[in-house]
């Protein structure tokens, strides 16, 4: 498929996929049918990335920078809890590398278990990039949440800031890794604002 995508045969892959996800739908496999269908969306929003001297295409580098991890949680009155993930290299906003989480947890509106969730199941995805910094939005427990999962999944290195809002949800200030902060402030509240804004958009 990444040899058919770079042949520009996008639209066969996506053909391919389609009757993939409608043999598994009815077969009621319907996780695996979700998972194709994330896979169908994501191949409709690839952004084209142009080849490297080598010939291989490496976004990271491509964008350079520090890569920041977003995550914030979206409900309505407790029920319908979504989250996201979002990605800025520095201060460049990745969105090809935007994740989208339907919570399956009964959270009734605790925003800590809703982030555990999203964490838990970020953890698991090896192949994505490690980030360097992990920004959360919300207060202490909010970080110690992803502190403590953080840890214990061996990421103890990976620098966490908490992004504390006012009442009218505007960044107040910032906990946490200090040196992150003060070298990286401006990308952090934008990977922040990007979550924010993509958790509602979602849900």
């Amino acid at each position: 498929d990444i040899e058919r995508f770079f042949d520009g045969k996008k639209e066969a892959i996506a053909k391919r996929l389609e009757k993939e996800m409608r043999a598994a739908a009815g077969r009621l496999a319907f996780e695996r049918a979700a998972d194709i269908k994330r896979t169908i969306f994501a191949l409709g929003h690839i952004q084209e990335v142009s080849l490297l001297g080598n010939g291989a295409t490496d976004t990271e580098q491509v964008m350079g920078g520090v890569r920041i991890e977003g995550y914030d949680v979206a409900h309505l009155a407790g029920k319908s809890s979504v989250g996201v993930m979002t990605v800025c290299h520095g201060e460049t906003a990745d969105t090809g590398a935007y994740r989208k989480f339907l919570l399956r947890g009964a959270h009734a509106g605790n925003d800590l278990s809703a982030l555990g969730e999203i964490l838990k199941r970020r953890l698991k995805h090896g192949e994505w990039p490690k980030p360097d910094i992990v920004a959360v939005d919300g207060s202490v427990n909010q970080f110690r949440v992803a502190e403590t999962l953080l840890a214990a999944a061996g990421w103890g290195d990976v620098r966490i800031v908490g992004i504390v809002k006012n009442a009218k949800h505007q960044p107040e200030r910032l906990i946490g890794d200090g040196a992150a902060i003060a070298e990286y402030r401006r990308a952090i509240l934008l990977c922040n604002a990007e979550a924010h804004r993509f958790a509602l958009s979602y849900h």
